[in-house]
């Protein structure tokens, strides 16, 4: 007999209401999440935990298939940094700043 709590999860993988190239994506994880909730060797907590990771998974996996493929840009423009040095001002202090900047724009994927 399956536990209440596992029992409750089942609903969520069903896909019989999703168009077929979801469900194509979504009926492993059903499969598997009914072999686990009915063998006759488990039963307990762990098998609930255990669906909710597959929920989790499964759902995932869904999203992924809803996202397509990764868009990335074929070539993203490179940001150029000028740092100008007034008369008198010392450039290693302005190759500085500007390395600084660089570097921050690295850090976020802001620079090629």
């Amino acid at each position: 007999m399956t536990h209440p709590a596992t029992a409750a999860l089942l609903p969520f993988f069903e896909y019989g209401h999703l168009p077929p190239h979801l469900a194509e994506v979504s009926q492993p994880f059903h499969d598997l999440a009914h072999n686990l909730a009915e063998h006759p060797d488990m039963n307990g907590p762990e098998v609930t935990v255990g669906l909710r990771k597959l929920l989790e998974a499964k759902d995932a996996a869904v999203r992924a298939m809803v996202a397509g493929p990764a868009r990335v840009p074929a070539s993203r423009p490179s940001i150029v940094i000028n740092v100008t040095v007034p008369d008198g001002a010392d450039q290693d202090l302005a190759d500085h700043v500007a390395q600084v900047i660089a570097d921050a724009l690295d850090a976020r994927g802001l620079n090629q």
